[in-house]
């Protein structure tokens, strides 16, 4: 369960990371499917009586637990970082200015 939390991180830094459109709907919804990972484990947890029976407070418990979950989710923040600046150099444009921006700039002209 620990690496299905680890892709939901993951996906949501990524998609944050990648989308520049932070409004407080976008931030509530973030926390939101970040959260979601935490109820539905311990949700299923206390539920079934399978392998995930009375597993989310051992996970929790242990500090490497959230040294991975850390680890992960900042390497791929830094790769995903590497990536852009890459590409922005490749590609020669100032980092300041990318494409979406010139083109919110040439409309309002």
């Amino acid at each position: 369960m620990l690496v299905y939390g680890v892709c939901i991180f993951v996906a949501n830094m990524v998609l944050l990371f990648k989308h520049f459109t932070h409004y407080w709907i976008g931030t509530f919804f973030f926390f939101l499917c970040t959260s979601s990972y935490f109820l539905f484990f311990w949700l299923f947890s206390i539920s079934f009586k399978n392998e995930v029976d009375h597993l989310f407070m051992p996970t929790f418990s242990m500090r490497i637990c959230y040294l991975i979950i850390f680890f992960i989710v900042f390497s791929v923040y830094l790769a995903e970082l590497a990536y852009s600046s890459c590409k922005r150099l490749m590609k020669g444009v100032d980092k300041d200015m990318d494409g979406e921006t010139e083109e919110l700039l040439e409309n309002q002209q």
